[in-house]
């Protein structure tokens, strides 16, 4: 599977930093999961000293007219079928990285749990600064999702590790089934996170 999202608040960063990591009040996560962090991430000074330096690469650089971003983090989840394979996933992750964001600040954590089955299967959280180092902003349009479709399939067909998940269009609320749903005094069960939009890539 890969999913990706945009942030658009340093304060929801922090938070989201805090999640993935298992940190602060999310710290009861490493009783069901074992988590796995970059060191920029490990704890909350760690934390703290590396939104630092994410603010600093996301601030424009008035000499060089650029202007200030909405989003301030590219987020993507990276999983695969089959029980976990440490090293060929460590591999990807690298690549993946390497080929999609060279000149790009981010961080990562892997989260593994037993499965219904007992078997252990993982997923990375990782995160991108929107501004890469060069100053320029990572684009979001659907040809840069289609980029990085074709990379997580190929890399993933590279290394051994089965995907089986393909591209979905942005979902789109259906209106009148809502409309429909609280009429009937029925209440949403998906959470809606206001501080980042998202792209879902489902079968």
């Amino acid at each position: 599977m890969l999913k990706v999202s945009w942030g658009t608040s340093m304060k929801a960063l922090q938070s989201h930093f805090a999640y993935i990591a298992g940190t602060g009040k999310y710290k009861n996560k490493h009783k069901n999961e074992r988590v796995i962090t970059s060191k920029n991430i490990a704890n909350r000074e760690a934390q703290d000293d590396f939104l630092d330096r994410w603010a600093a690469v996301l601030a424009p650089d008035r000499a060089k007219k650029q202007r200030r971003s909405k989003r301030t983090d590219l987020r993507i989840i990276l999983s695969w079928k089959g029980k976990t394979n440490h090293q060929k996933q460590s591999e990807f992750l690298k690549r993946f990285m390497t080929d999609n964001f060279p000149d790009s600040l981010w961080t990562y954590a892997k989260h593994e749990k037993l499965n219904k089955f007992g078997k252990f299967v993982s997923h990375y959280h990782v995160c991108v600064c929107s501004r890469a180092l060069s100053g320029s902003m990572h684009g979001i349009s659907r040809s840069d999702l289609q980029k990085l479709k074709v990379s997580f399939q190929s890399l993933s067909k590279q290394v051994g590790l089965a995907t089986g998940w393909e591209m979905a269009a942005p979902n789109k609320p259906n209106k009148s089934r809502s409309r429909r749903a609280r009429g009937k005094g029925g209440r949403k069960s998906a959470h809606v996170d206001r501080s980042s939009s998202s792209i879902n890539l489902k079968p």
